[in-house]
């Protein structure tokens, strides 16, 4: 059920600051996955847990016109760093 909320668009921002401030649930990848990718999450909330998404999940969100240009290009970052370091 959260990992629904935390990808739904009509959704209070502070519901989504609510969710990322429950460890117990940000221990869940999808909920984490759905939160980042949710345009309505704050800016800081999304960076900050933008990191912890697979490389897969972080080329798709790298090329999505839906979430914020910095997330964006800092996915793309994330990516292109990891590729260099193999």
């Amino acid at each position: 059920e959260i990992a629904y909320i935390a990808q739904m668009r009509a959704v209070h921002e502070e519901v989504l600051r609510m969710i990322s401030a429950n460890r117990e649930w940000m221990r869940k990848y999808p909920i984490v996955k759905n939160l980042v990718q949710n345009p309505r999450t704050p800016l800081p909330i999304a960076l900050n847990h933008l990191k912890r998404l697979i490389e897969q999940d972080l080329k798709l969100m790298a090329k999505d016109r839906n979430v914020a240009e910095l997330l964006r290009r800092e996915a793309k970052r994330i990516v292109d760093h990891k590729g260099a370091a193999h």
